[in-house]
């Protein structure tokens, strides 16, 4: 009887009930600030600096800094994509969409105090703290592995009954946990059958041929294509509270939400090059699989900081665990094409399940120096352990997810972040530069001991221009640029590998961009 050796692609391995898992939990935990354009511009190095909408999300303080009042908008371009490399043919292709890194407003109230507590300010900004925008698209010839190999093999040893609805007993098959959706389908659309006889119950695929040196495997040369798309992101409406003490000592809380919402399209499919070559008639299939996550989820983050000196600021933080409560909805469709013109379309109902994920509590220290009205430059470290999550049934129940929190606990570990920027002012212009560093969270291993998803340490560089104008210079426009220039190289399997069958491999070099522009007012 075959064997299966999962192998998951991120967040799209979604073959069984449910799709939700360690990956899932990592996506929506880790944070990329985008914020304005000028702490974008600058790589958000802002735990010291303050006096920034986009810095309120960073370091709650921020908010202090500010004397008079402002309100900023930073519409934002994301471009994402990459090149792949599969079974010996390169591809390529990207994605533009339009969104919104940040809105917000601050409002300064004085005190009238000559000394203490000079004012205070109340705040209210959203920023995009992740973009889940990402295109893959691949193709290429197989005469070796098929995805349909890789389903029949799943259901190796079900009685074909299984399979089936069952109306005099109300059977349902969508509704056991044990049986892949993506089986249920192919059984229905005729692309795997049984094999009459076998004990336990064995299955063929139509891609698959019985050999006459035993065994079965793929009957001819394959056309496999493979696409998906990502779209969606996290935002951060953060409920600010700061003060100013002495000109000297900059305190602030923010009590923040977190929406989460993405969806994932992906396509893969195989076409025959000759439908001859199978016994079966093979000509077709394709296999569609949609799903959205939504929820929300909340924390408070506490920060400070301190001018101890003309020119010299620290700055820290932190920040408590992250409660989210999500909401899983998914669907997979399949079809299939013979050679004696019989075609069959399959969809399955519509999945949803709902879950909980605890994510990490994370902290911070900065530090900036800034010289007259020349410039500054300022340095960042932030912490978090990524294997201090948990997962959850959607009652809080953390049994349902003992094997998911088994492999975050047992491969996941601590990310270093690191982020450096500056600013060269030069009257009403000024021209910035940032760095950041994302270290990798860890691998997830299978039940084999062997790792299947690696996270890969990030790199970003990022430049800017900004510009006030106007009474005082109240007014300014700042542009931002931002590049994936490192760590956006992975590896995955299309499929599940099967017995002694090495499922075909998709290289993938990710490019990503981001343009952000801010319009700011202070009065």
């Amino acid at each position: 009887m075959k064997k299966i050796f999962t192998i998951l692609s991120s967040i799209l391995a979604a073959g069984s009930l449910f799709a939700q898992g360690p990956a899932d939990a990592l996506l929506v935990a880790e944070n990329h600030y985008e914020g304005t354009a000028r702490s974008m511009a600058m790589g958000n190095a802002f735990t010291a600096l303050g006096g920034d909408l986009g810095a309120i999300s960073i370091n709650p303080a921020s908010s202090g800094v500010y004397r008079c009042s402002e309100f900023a908008i930073s519409p934002s371009f994301i471009t994402a994509g990459g090149n792949t490399y599969f079974n010996g043919t390169s591809s390529s292709d990207n994605k533009t969409a339009f969104t919104l890194s940040n809105v917000g407003f601050v409002t300064t109230v004085n005190t009238g105090n000559m000394s203490g507590l000079l004012n205070y300010n109340f705040g209210f900004a959203v920023n995009r703290t992740n973009s889940f925008n990402n295109t893959v698209s691949a193709s290429g010839y197989n005469s070796k592995a098929s995805i349909l190999g890789s389903i029949a093999c799943s259901v190796n040893g079900l009685d074909p009954t299984m399979l089936e609805v069952n109306e005099s007993s109300g059977y349902e098959p969508y509704n056991n946990p044990n049986i892949p959706w993506n089986a249920i389908l192919a059984y229905d659309s005729y692309l795997i059958n049984p094999i009459t006889g076998t004990n336990p119950q064995s299955y063929i695929a139509s891609t698959e041929n019985f050999l006459n040196t035993g065994g079965m495997g793929v009957a001819g040369r394959l056309r496999q294509d493979y696409y998906s798309k990502t779209t969606g992101g996290s935002h951060e409406f953060a409920f600010n509270f700061g003060g100013n003490w002495n000109d000297n000592l900059f305190l602030g809380v923010n009590l923040n939400l977190i929406s989460v919402d993405y969806t994932i399209n992906d396509y893969y499919s195989e076409v025959a090059n000759n439908s001859l070559e199978f016994d079966d008639g093979f000509v077709s299939m394709t296999s569609d699989y949609w799903q959205n996550t939504s929820g929300v989820g909340f924390n408070a983050k506490i920060g400070a900081i301190w001018a101890p000196v003309g020119g010299l600021r620290i700055g820290a933080t932190l920040t408590t665990p992250t409660w989210y409560s999500l909401t899983d909805n998914w669907q997979r469709w399949m079809t299939s094409k013979f050679d004696n013109g019989n075609t069959n379309s399959q969809e399955s109902p519509l999945g949803s399940f709902d879950y909980r994920v605890k994510a990490p509590m994370r902290w911070s220290i900065g530090a900036a120096y800034a010289v007259g009205n020349i410039g500054l430059i300022s340095a960042d470290y932030e912490g978090v352990n990524y294997g201090r999550m948990t997962m959850a049934d959607g009652n809080g129940n953390i049994n349902s997810f003992s094997d998911a929190n088994s492999a975050i606990a047992t491969g996941l570990g601590r990310s270093d972040i690191f982020r450096l920027g500056g600013e060269l002012l030069m009257g009403n212009t000024a021209l910035r530069a940032g760095y950041n560093f994302y270290g990798s969270a860890g691998s997830l291993v299978d039940s084999f001991g062997s790792p299947y998803l690696t996270y890969a340490s990030q790199h970003y560089f990022s430049c800017g221009l900004g510009f006030r104008f106007g009474e005082e210079g109240r007014t300014s426009f700042d542009v931002a640029y931002q590049r994936l220039i490192g760590g956006g190289y992975s590896e995955f399997a299309a499929f599940d590998s099967y017995e002694d069958v090495a499922a075909p491999v998709i290289e993938f070099n990710k490019k990503l961009s981001k343009l952000v522009f801010t319009l700011a007012f202070r009065f």
